[in-house]
């Protein structure tokens, strides 16, 4: 399994841009036994990790940034399971029984805009990145 991570290439002076990230596609192993894989289908990137990019004294490890915030995920195993399991969240949707709010959708490029918004509290809803 593919899996596309996004990480922090250089501390932000002022506001962050693409320059201070890069992307890199690894390969997910398969988990071994007492192990689980964890699949996070969505993230909430709060303005607060602005502050945790700083240089500087954190709660956190020296080095570490990692998003704290409630995420939507899901134990799955094998591509069987992730099929079932995503058809049962479509499913719900489709029924009407599980309510989305998008309040916007950003291309990647335009993350810089999407973290205006969430800091100036001019979002109703979640934010999507789109890679």
């Amino acid at each position: 399994m593919q899996n596309k991570e996004i990480r922090l290439a250089s501390r932000p002076a002022g506001m962050p841009t693409l320059d201070n990230f890069n992307t890199v596609d690894t390969v997910v192993p398969q988990p071994k036994d007492g192990e689980v894989l964890v699949r996070t289908l969505y993230i909430s990137v709060d303005p607060y990790l602005r502050g945790r990019m700083r240089e500087g004294r954190s709660y956190a490890k020296h080095g570490s940034l990692f998003v704290t915030r409630p995420s939507l995920q899901h134990y799955v195993a094998t591509r069987a399971e992730l099929d079932q399991r995503s058809g049962e969240v479509l499913q719900m949707i489709a029924n009407d029984d599980l309510k989305l709010r998008i309040y916007k959708t950003y291309p990647l490029a335009e993350a810089q805009q999407a973290h205006r918004d969430l800091e100036g509290r001019k979002t109703t809803g979640k934010l999507l990145l789109i890679p």
